[in-house]
């Protein structure tokens, strides 16, 4: 989203400062010069605000961010391949599963949670709840 939002900001500003499209034929109506007025307005508002959005350390940081959240689910996802190869939720397991809740603390103190809005969780969790239910699971006992 930020990546899709830089690109139209910085497309706007590169138009509005042609002025080749200022040429046009459609340029001498009166509504296109209204319209011009108005989006030469707008990105000069975008070339004063865009320095201070951060929009590359925002995206730098999100990816960076992604890329620890999918080292951790591999993580996660080998345990429980093991366990369920295994048949059991042994020692060597359980240090395993406190070895990668350390890496995640880890991670959430340094990117402050979890980086994915919350309605995509929801929605993403209603999805594999219907495709894989809690019975299709190996639960070992304790």
């Amino acid at each position: 989203r930020l990546t899709r939002t830089k690109k139209w900001m910085n497309m706007a500003i590169a138009i509005s400062t042609s002025s080749t499209v200022g040429g046009f034929w459609v340029a001498e109506t009166p509504w296109f010069t209204y319209f011009w007025k108005g989006f030469g307005t707008l990105t000069a508002i975008f070339s004063i605000v865009k320095p201070f959005l951060n929009y590359d350390d925002d995206i730098k940081l999100t990816k960076e961010a992604l890329d620890q959240y999918m080292l951790l689910d591999n993580d996660f996802h080998n345990l429980s391949i093991s366990i369920r190869q295994t048949g059991k939720y042994d020692d060597e397991s359980k240090k395993t599963f406190r070895t990668v809740m350390d890496k995640k603390t880890d991670v959430i103190r340094k990117f402050g949670g979890n980086p994915i809005p919350e309605r995509y969780i929801t929605r993403a969790f209603e999805k594999v709840k219907k495709e894989l239910p809690e019975t299709s699971f190996y639960i070992p006992e304790v």
